[in-house]
């Protein structure tokens, strides 16, 4: 059976409209420092700037979730049997809560939350940091490495929407020159449907990373 490509997913998922804009395929890109494929507009999907330098290796076909190629492994993997009985996935608990810290609850989103969490793993060094998005204008953000509380409360106050999050291409990034510890990469539910695959997947494109969280 021949491989899948970008190709592939042009005529099967852009060509239909089905296309989330997720930047999974951006993003894991077996050439992505080659920049062969990218968002080239605005609310539209990605699409081939390199063709000619395609390495035709599959990894866009195969991550992205509206091929649903990996879904019944990764179903089997964390345990997934079905939306009707399992509406949001597999879950140790739901709780409502929101930051005590005045500064995260004052500059955060939807309470300062994650940026709570983050805070409480880097400072009981749990973790080295977290890649972060920081919105520089409506619908544009770019991704930060954040160490520090002072760096977490100035990329605070996201605004989500359904276009790529930058934190995955500054991850396959700053992973390649850096020896980094443990690292989490903060992708929220506002971002509509990440693809379920990049969680299992970060462990592999970074070889330098012995864990990556995902919250």
């Amino acid at each position: 059976m021949s491989i899948k490509t970008f190709q592939n997913l042009i005529e099967e998922v852009h060509e239909k409209g089905i296309c989330q804009e997720c930047g999974g395929c951006v993003s894991f890109c077996s050439s992505a420092e080659y920049g062969i494929i990218e968002f080239k507009e605005p609310n539209a999907p990605p699409q081939y700037v390199r063709k000619d330098q395609c390495l035709e290796c599959g990894i866009c076909y195969h991550i992205c979730p509206q091929t649903h190629i990996l879904d019944n492994e990764l179903n089997k993997t964390y345990g997934f049997e079905n939306y009707d009985s399992m509406p949001l996935g597999n879950f140790k608990g739901i709780y409502s809560c929101q930051a005590t810290d005045e500064e995260f609850l004052k500059y955060g989103t939807d309470g300062g939350v994650v940026n709570s969490l983050i805070n409480y793993m880097i400072e009981k060094k749990l973790i080295d940091g977290a890649i972060v998005a920081q919105t520089n204008a409506p619908f544009s953000r770019e991704a930060n490495f954040a160490d520090s509380k002072y760096d977490l409360i100035k990329t605070s106050g996201a605004k989500l929407d359904a276009r790529i999050t930058p934190s995955l291409i500054a991850f396959v990034n700053i992973f390649s020159p850096l020896s980094v510890r443990v690292t989490t990469v903060v992708y929220l539910s506002g971002e509509l449907n990440p693809p379920k695959e990049i969680p299992a997947y970060i462990l592999v494109k970074s070889s330098h990373a012995r864990h990556a969280g995902l919250i």
